[in-house]
């Protein structure tokens, strides 16, 4: 279906996986955001799919049968609608992504970002696993979200505006 050094490129990405097993996941290796994988400006589970089956309808979406962001495998992709996919959500208990946070986690999130010694992803990972939860983290240390509790509030790069000219 694919072009072949397109192809190529792409596996080339993906882990190690075995194939004789049907439930085995081929994870994407490359760039992620918010847990998928990324190729440009694509998304990578959308690019596996356009490679091995061919175009995507408009408005269609490519479901992750497997509830794992990052898997590329064609076996466990499927295309349908967004109405479909929110369905396999409910069904797979996925509601909420990313579990609660106590009291006590949203201080040490904002006391850990405050050491510089973590990113927003690394963070993400520490609670959750991977960073998918880079977002969340963001608001805590930020102090958009759990703003009645204590902890460092922390805006690193936002830097100052020059003054404005009046010519």
């Amino acid at each position: 279906m694919g072009d072949p050094d397109e192809m190529a490129a792409f596996h080339s990405m993906v882990a190690p996986y075995d194939r004789s097993d049907p439930t085995a996941h081929a994870f994407w290796t490359g760039p992620r955001v918010n847990g998928y994988g990324m190729v440009g400006h694509e998304w990578a589970h959308r690019l596996a799919y356009r490679l091995h089956r061919g175009e995507i309808a408009p408005g269609m979406v490519i479901r992750h049968l497997c509830n794992t962001r990052s898997c590329v495998r064609i076996e466990h992709l499927k295309v349908g609608t967004q109405t479909e996919n929110m369905a396999d959500m409910v069904e797979a208990g996925r509601t909420s992504v990313l579990g609660p946070l106590s009291d006590e986690d949203v201080v040490a999130i904002r006391w850990l970002y405050a050491t510089g010694r973590f990113s927003q992803n690394q963070i993400a990972s520490i609670f959750w696993g991977d960073g998918t939860g880079q977002s969340r983290i963001s608001k805590i240390v930020n102090g958009h979200h759990y703003t009645d509790l204590p902890g460092p509030i922390t805006h690193r790069g936002q830097g100052t505006r020059p003054a404005r000219r009046d010519d």
